[in-house]
């Protein structure tokens, strides 16, 4: 019986000690990465870029950008972000100034969108039941969806190799309602729709001299605000 004792005291202790340190290593990943496990739930962003490459793997420039994510219907603003197109992935730079250098890969099972700057990003099911980051223009009926890539490729050119990222490509949709249809050009872009409306569409877009392919954002906003106020 006496012997009993000790044993369980010890036994006691451990697991004491095991809370406290539990405890401490949770405290310690708070202050980096925040309260929210909702926000920070991803993993540590370790994509390496060869030495000798050109261009980088962002839709736009390395540095970080003010913006927001959407998650589980909760929006968190005030973040520093970045978007890896070459790898799909949103990137979150820790605000402890302690470990200011690290980058979060952002976990996109419960991701549904975010901002970068005044520029708008939506994961998107498609058709075929994938999901894609989707640039978005509009906030009605219809509206724009553009998926954006990289692609990376060796030049030969050098004694060396180098490593070349391309150039943003993008996919361009049309969404109306729960149909996404990709166009190319303004005749596809013009044949998503019924045929009453089409030439109603065609005359603004000659009008206002619209290139969807290569219109600017307030071109392509206004093209859209103009669809949706057509009767469906």
């Amino acid at each position: 019986m006496y012997l009993l004792k000790p044993i369980f005291l010890t036994t006691f202790l451990c697991i004491l000690f095991k809370i406290i340190i539990a405890q401490g290593i949770h405290q310690g990943v708070e202050k980096v990465y925040g309260m929210d496990p909702d926000l920070y739930n991803g993993q540590i962003y370790d994509y390496f870029v060869q030495v000798n490459s050109r261009g980088n793997q962002f839709l736009s420039r390395p540095e970080f950008t003010e913006g927001s994510v959407r998650i589980k219907g909760v929006t968190y603003t005030d973040l520093l972000l970045n978007y890896d197109v070459f790898n799909q992935q949103l990137l979150l730079k820790g605000h402890n100034a302690l470990y200011s250098n690290t980058i979060i890969a952002l976990s996109q099972a419960w991701l549904e969108g975010f901002s970068l700057g005044p520029t708008s990003f939506e994961v998107v099911r498609f058709q075929d039941t994938s999901r894609r980051i989707c640039q978005i223009s509009g906030d009605s009926y219809i509206r724009i969806l553009t998926y954006w890539t990289k692609e990376q490729k060796i030049d030969y050119y050098y004694t060396t190799p180098i490593y070349v990222f391309s150039l943003p490509e993008k996919q361009m949709y049309l969404q109306i309602g729960a149909d996404i249809i990709r166009f190319k050009n303004n005749k596809s872009f013009i044949s998503a729709f019924g045929k009453p409306l089409q030439v109603v569409i065609s005359k603004y877009m000659h009008q206002h001299k619209v290139k969807v392919r290569k219109a600017d954002t307030a071109k392509i906003q206004a093209l859209i605000i103009f669809c949706n106020t057509l009767p469906r």
